[in-house]
């Protein structure tokens, strides 16, 4: 890799006996053991010294190609003629000058489903009407200093939808400043899908709410291991229930978390959707895969960043199966 460098951005952390390299540019991690991180080592500089700014370390020839392409997706090592500071200066003024607003609010940190993947602590804390108006005020200087051309809004919680009134009532008053002043307005809720009726699809549009993203991590028997409501009951028949009441009011996208426990389902999973109509006609659903990744020891079933080059893409099963329908 003569032709490539070490990141400025990368860090090294001692991790249970390994070390878990960090880049803070692109948020990536790899957990290697000790030999490698040595073999790696002047990838990597103490921070407290700060990074000179002509950084620019060679990369060791002899890596194992999967390491190396690890390290190369991560951000880890670059061409050698990138600018990282001058890449990461004008990705912040496009952000800081952009007409086109993106939030993500959190409604709710309560959650009814018991995901054994899930990085929350679900409390039972919701959004109050009084804090909702001030995101309002705090979003409308945004959208007034910026001159918002569009403004893109996601729901997420927990559970968003265990805090409907406050999500709609919120949402309307996005949508409507957004009218006053000329700018477009589109935003999608990401739920479970369990609370998703027909009644509270129709309620969401109303306040703007145009799009669902829902999750389904495999067929009934794989999905309801996964995403169990906290009593243990199964999910996954309710929800496709409530998809297939819902997908002609909002737009629909299914996520399936992959990982090492349901990647072999996968092709079943798009066959029952397609068997419930919802992957075809003017409201199908949009179906795609999300890796599901481990950098911890304790997580066996999920992907690590080197099986996840070792199978391929993840999304192979799904595509194969919806170009077979």
């Amino acid at each position: 890799m003569i032709d490539h460098k070490g990141s400025r951005f990368n860090i090294a952390v001692p991790l249970e006996g390994d070390v878990l390299l960090y880049n803070t540019a692109t948020g990536a991690l790899l957990r290697v053991d000790p030999d490698t991180h040595e073999a790696l080592a002047p990838l990597f500089q103490d921070g407290s010294r700060g990074v000179p700014r002509d950084w620019a370390p060679p990369v060791p020839e002899d890596l194992d190609e999967d390491l190396a392409g690890a390290l190369t997706e991560g951000g880890f090592v670059v061409a050698r003629e990138v600018d990282e500071l001058g890449v990461l200066r004008s990705a912040f003024e496009r952000e800081r000058t952009s007409p086109d607003l993106k939030f993500t609010i959190g409604l709710t940190m309560a959650c009814n489903f018991a995901c054994p993947y899930c990085f929350e602590e679900h409390r039972n804390e919701h959004m109050s009407m009084a804090a909702a108006d001030a995101t309002f005020t705090f979003i409308q200087a945004q959208m007034r200093a910026a001159q918002a051309t569009s403004v893109y809004v996601n729901w997420f919680g927990g559970e968003p939808l265990l805090n409907l009134d406050v999500l709609c009532h919120l949402s309307r008053r996005l949508r409507d400043e957004a009218a006053a002043t000329g700018a477009y307005y589109e935003s999608l809720v990401i739920t479970n899908g369990a609370l998703l009726t027909r009644a509270v699809a129709e309620q969401l549009r109303a306040a703007g709410v145009e799009a669902a993203q829902v999750t389904l991590d495999g067929p009934a028997a794989v999905h309801d291991q996964r995403r169990p409501f906290k009593g243990g009951q199964g999910s996954f028949d309710r929800i496709l229930a409530n998809l297939r009441e819902t997908t002609d009011v909002l737009r629909t996208i299914v996520r399936v978390n992959v990982d090492q426990g349901n990647h072999a389902s996968q092709r079943e999973l798009v066959r029952v959707l397609a068997d419930a109509k919802l992957l075809d006609g003017p409201h199908a659903a949009r179906i795609y895969a999300g890796k599901v990744t481990a950098y911890t020891e304790q997580s066996e079933m999920l992907w690590t960043p080197l099986d996840q080059r070792a199978i391929g893409t993840i999304a192979e099963p799904i595509a194969a199966e919806l170009g077979a329908l």
